[in-house]
């Protein structure tokens, strides 16, 4: 069941448009080699993604006290990133 919930992370955070899918799109546009493009991206994601992992791994077993910190200020930064710009800018959604 972890294998199938990392291969789901995984998918999410390669398959989500960001800057990287817009710049790969405009390159293919622009005439570019698209498979080499994508090859290349391919393997750079997956690679980042499994230092990712191993790192965060290897932190948590060399500060095991640090594990609630990470988890708690993790749990803050997507707090503020859903709803902490809103409150600094003062504004209310309709209702």
């Amino acid at each position: 069941m972890s294998f199938l919930s990392g291969v789901m992370l995984g998918l999410s955070l390669i398959i989500a448009i960001g800057a990287q899918n817009i710049w790969i799109l405009s390159q293919c546009m622009a005439g570019a080699n698209r498979f080499v493009l994508a090859t290349v991206c391919i393997i750079c994601d997956a690679t980042l993604i499994l230092i990712g992992v191993f790192a965060a791994n290897e932190l948590q077993q060399l500060l095991p006290g640090l594990l609630p910190w990470l988890t708690w200020g993790g749990i803050a930064m997507l707090l503020y990133l859903a709803y902490g710009l809103t409150w600094f800018n003062g504004f209310d959604y309709p209702s």
